[in-house]
């Protein structure tokens, strides 16, 4: 944890700092704006993991009485039960979606219940959580905590995506699908925050527009020795044009912090925004990488201030993407932090916070050369990500535990000279004859 600002308003402290994920970088991961595996902390949010349709849409759980007469009504107990709504071709949502709330020292889950509509905690506490909602949209949320400070939840992120496959045959991926926009928001960030005493502290956004592919699933599209439209070459391995890729383009809404608002002045976000430059992140199209983190009175003097210095490493070629993919420049780097510099009000410097990192390099972030949990472990498993082999490729998605530390921070240098080295090791399990036989 890298402490940046506190902020002190009504009785309220809400710090703001950076933190560090040791749970090693997945072969498809993204930098956030403050580099790979970091998170900036400050304020908080509330997140959603739709199951099913989502709870607001015409036939989710909020909006559909499911549940009202499924003991009482044995014709309305076989609809609900059937896996069609009266054979309409719509699917009904069933279950919940999850709700998490993070914000500085309050996590919780919760559902809405599919009988009342009402909130309902998935662990004790003593909080309370309202949600504001619009015919079939949730606007806003609302969470109490036992101390009578209230947290108000409203800026969303919203997404669009284009779906994209590709066949091992094919020269170009296929284009032809219709992009998709989903007005059902999965991520509420907090917007203000009252306290108990009277105080205030609000927070300002910026939208920022990302492009990005994300890889669903591969599949083999025939496969088994009895399978009637079986394509096996002389060695009964499945050839190259029965696997298939699923793609999605996807366009972020995201919303990034900008301001920190309170009664002694703010804390202010900058980007490395240039009208005239603007040069963005190389590892993600529309980003932009966390310039600078500065402290400023209400007579807009800069009190103090933290500069963000970046390093980008491009991955080698080794030949496990699919070509359209592989070639997309921005899927190639990796954005690692590398200095955090304070400075005073008459911009003195003191010694840097240093990061050093594992030196093995990333692939490519749609390479296949990864272990079952995502990892990379440097094998040849071809264009394809697949669990069993196809064609001339010999499928390996074993940990390889040199391989799956690679990007993974090594060493912290304190601006007081002393240092933090952390060295990992593999999670171990012991198996057993059936699992050998999976």
């Amino acid at each position: 944890n890298i402490p940046l600002f506190t902020i002190e308003e009504g009785g309220y402290t809400l710090p703001i700092s950076l933190s560090y994920h040791s749970r090693g970088i997945k072969v498809e991961e993204i930098a956030s704006r403050v580099g790979l595996g970091w998170t900036l902390n400050y304020g908080g949010a509330i997140t959603r993991m739709a199951r099913q349709e989502k709870d607001e849409s015409p036939e989710g759980c909020l909006e559909t009485d499911l549940y009202q007469n499924l003991l009482t009504d044995s014709i309305y107990r076989k609809q609900v039960t059937s896996p069609w709504k009266g054979g309409s071709g719509i699917e009904l949502d069933y279950v919940p979606d999850q709700f998490y709330l993070n914000t500085n020292g309050l996590n919780n889950r919760f559902i809405f219940d599919p009988i009342d509509k009402e909130i309902v905690l998935q662990k004790y506490d003593d909080i309370k959580i309202i949600a504001k909602r619009k015919q079939n949209e949730i606007i806003s949320f609302k969470v109490c905590d036992s101390r009578g400070n209230i947290y108000h939840f409203e800026a969303v992120d919203l997404e669009s995506c284009k779906p994209i496959s590709y066949k091992r045959i094919d020269t170009a991926p296929d284009l032809s699908q219709p992009r998709t926009y989903d007005d059902d928001p999965s991520c509420w960030h907090l917007v203000a925050i009252e306290t108990a005493n009277y105080g205030k502290i609000e927070f300002k956004y910026e939208q920022e527009t990302t492009i990005f592919y994300r890889r669903q699933f591969d599949r083999l599209n025939n496969k088994g020795p009895n399978s009637p439209n079986e394509a096996e070459n002389q060695n009964g391995a499945v050839v190259d044009d029965d696997v298939t890729s699923f793609y999605s383009q996807v366009t972020g809404y995201q919303c990034q912090i900008s301001e920190i608002i309170f009664s002694q002045g703010k804390v202010i976000f900058n980007r490395d925004y240039d009208p005239d430059k603007e040069p963005g992140r190389e590892d993600l199209q529309g980003g932009h990488p966390l310039q600078r983190v500065e402290l400023v009175n209400n007579s807009g003097e800069t009190l103090k201030k933290f500069e963000f210095k970046y390093e980008y490493i491009q991955s080698d070629d080794d030949g496990n993407a699919i070509p359209y993919f592989a070639a997309n420049e921005y899927d190639k780097k990796r954005m690692y932090l590398k200095s955090i510099t304070e400075k005073n009000s008459v911009g003195e410097s003191k010694p840097p916070y240093k990061f050093d990192y594992n030196s093995v390099k990333l692939p490519n972030r749609n390479s296949t050369s990864q272990d079952a949990w995502g990892y990379y472990n440097g094998a040849n498993n071809g264009q394809f990500l697949l669990m069993t082999e196809y064609s001339s490729a010999k499928v390996n998605r074993q940990v390889n535990p040199e391989k799956s530390g690679a990007g993974l921070l090594e060493k912290i240098t304190y601006p007081t000279g002393g240092c933090t080295e952390f060295h990992y090791e593999q999670n171990m399990g012991r198996g057993n004859e059936m699992m050998k036989e999976m």
